[in-house]
C-alpha cells in the first residue's frame, strides 16, 4: 500500500489544537503521517470560500492514501475538495494515491446547496460569527475547568453568508469514497437525528458514543481507536 497520511478538517471556531492530542497518539503509536489543517477562514472577518484542496492535493500528488478526519463543518469543507481526488478516481487515470476514505467526527457531511438559515447557537456580530454559550454548546461533557482554556481560545468565524457557495458534491461521492461516522448522541450544537441524517446520506457506517461535541477533548483514545479501525480496513491497493 502506498504512505498513508491522515489529514483532519477542524470544524468552526476550534482551529487545530483541539486535535493534538489524537494526531500525536497516531503519530507515534503507528507512524503514520498526520496533518492537521488550519482553515484559512478561522479567525478573520472576510473569508475567499476557504478550500482544502491545494493541501490535499499536496499530499495525493506523492502518492499518498488519505484517510480525510472531518469534524463539525469540516465535513463539507473538507469533503469539498474531495472530487476527481479519491483512490478510485485516480486509479482510473493511472495516477497514485488519492482520498481512500473520509472519517466524520459528528460532522455535517452532505449539506444543502444553499444555506438560508443562520443556526440557533451562531452569535452575528458584523461581519464575524462567534458561538453562543459555547460551555454548553461545544463543552457540555467536559468539567468547568477543562473547558475553561478551550473556550478562551475559540475564534470568530466569517459571517455566515459572505461564503455561502454550493458544494462540488453530492450524495453520489460516496459511491466513490467509503465514509465511517462517529456520532456523538450528547452533542448540542448538532443532534444526533440530525447527524443520523448525515451519516446516512453518505452512506457511512455508523458508531455511536456517549460524547459531546468536542469529542477529540472528552475522548480522545476512542476517537485514536475509531480512526485506526477506519485505516485498517483502507481497501487494498
Amino acid at each position: 500500500m502506498s504512505p498513508i497520511s491522515i489529514v483532519f478538517v477542524p470544524g468552526f471556531w476550534e482551529g487545530p489544537a483541539p486535535f493534538e492530542t489524537v494526531r500525536a497518539s497516531l503519530l507515534k503509536s503507528h507512524g503514520y503521517n498526520t496533518t492537521v489543517i488550519a482553515r484559512p477562514s478561522t479567525g478573520h472577518a472576510a473569508p475567499n470560500n476557504p478550500t482544502q484542496e491545494d493541501d490535499i492535493k499536496v499530499l495525493v500528488n506523492r502518492g499518498h492514501t488519505i484517510v480525510l478526519v472531518v469534524h463539525s463543518s469540516g465535513g463539507f469543507v473538507g469533503t469539498n475538495a474531495v472530487p476527481g481526488l479519491t483512490l478510485s478516481e485516480r486509479k482510473a487515470a493511472n495516477l497514485p494515491g488519492g482520498v481512500g476514505k473520509i472519517v466524520a467526527l459528528t460532522a455535517a457531511l452532505v449539506r444543502p446547496p444553499s444555506l438560508d438559515q443562520v443556526p440557533p447557537f451562531f452569535d452575528v456580530q458584523g461581519p464575524r460569527v462567534f458561538c453562543k454559550d459555547p460551555k454548553e454548546v461545544l463543552f457540555n461533557d467536559m468539567s468547568d475547568e477543562a473547558a475553561k482554556p478551550w473556550i478562551e481560545n475559540l475564534q470568530c468565524e466569517p459571517e455566515f453568508f459572505a461564503w455561502d457557495c454550493p458544494p462540488k458534491y453530492g450524495p453520489e461521492l460516496f459511491d466513490k469514497v467509503p465514509a465511517e461516522y462517529l456520532l456523538c448522541k450528547n452533542d448540542k450544537c448538532q443532534p444526533a437525528e440530525l447527524q443520523k441524517m448525515w451519516a446516512d446520506g453518505a452512506k457511512a457506517t455508523i458508531t455511536e458514543c456517549d460524547a459531546g461535541h468536542m469529542v477529540t477533548l472528552s475522548q480522545p483514545s476512542l476517537v485514536h481507536d475509531f480512526i485506526k479501525k477506519a485505516v485498517d480496513s483502507l481497501p487494498s491497493q
